[in-house]
């Protein structure tokens, strides 16, 4: 999905009308109604999110999957139908700067993070029994804990070492839980330790609580 993004960011062809803005500046949007028709100001939206998505995209992979699809459902659906795309990206828009994501499954957005790779490694194509989602979210909380623990190392992002260690007892928690094949149980630990070096700086506030408690 990432290289998807990578192209679909690269190839696009726009030319914005007002300089670069991100979206989670205040005043995009205001800069963005200032453009003369709809259809500039959806072309403009679309860039923006494609870029946000982009940017984004390694911190919350999950989140970031399924808001690019909805993108993409948005413009096959509405296509030039300007006036009704501008306002469903606007919502979408909102949607994608909420610092809390809506319907989230933790209160914890690292937590939350984590729980959104678990699921999407699960996921079998229907909807997840309430007691997998429960045992996921359990999962999901034991090894952000682990991680932080390993984190308080010094210099643990540059301890090849310390974090093979953390990786091993990944795999570990993942096999003690028994919710995914034991082949399959190496490849997610890695997916997992990318995730956690995405968010480091998550990780370091919650190191530097620890340690101040």
């Amino acid at each position: 999905m990432r290289a998807l993004i990578d192209e679909h960011v690269t190839a696009l062809d726009i030319t914005t009308k007002i300089p670069p803005v991100s979206v989670t500046d205040p005043d995009f949007l205001a800069k963005v109604k200032g453009l003369t028709s709809a259809k500039a100001k959806a072309s403009e939206m679309e860039h923006a999110l494609r870029f946000h998505i982009r940017k984004n995209f390694d911190e919350d992979p999950a989140r970031y999957t399924k808001l690019s699809e909805r993108l993409d459902e948005i413009l096959k659906g509405l296509t030039g139908k300007w006036d009704e795309l501008t306002l469903a990206l606007e919502e979408l828009l909102k949607d994608a700067t909420d610092e809390v994501e809506k319907d989230s499954v933790h209160h914890d957005p690292l937590v939350a993070r984590f729980y959104g790779l678990l699921e999407a490694e699960f996921a079998t194509g229907a909807d997840l029994p309430d007691e997998v989602r429960i045992d996921l979210v359990y999962l999901s909380e034991r090894i952000v804990v682990e991680i932080v623990d390993h984190a308080g190392i010094v210099r643990f992002w540059h301890n090849p070492l310390a974090q093979d260690d953390l990786r091993k007892e990944l795999i570990h928690t993942l096999d003690d839980r028994d919710l995914f094949p034991f082949e399959d149980q190496a490849a997610i630990a890695d997916r997992l330790m990318e995730l956690a070096k995405a968010n480091q700086p998550l990780i370091a506030e919650r190191v530097g609580c620890g340690r101040a408690s």
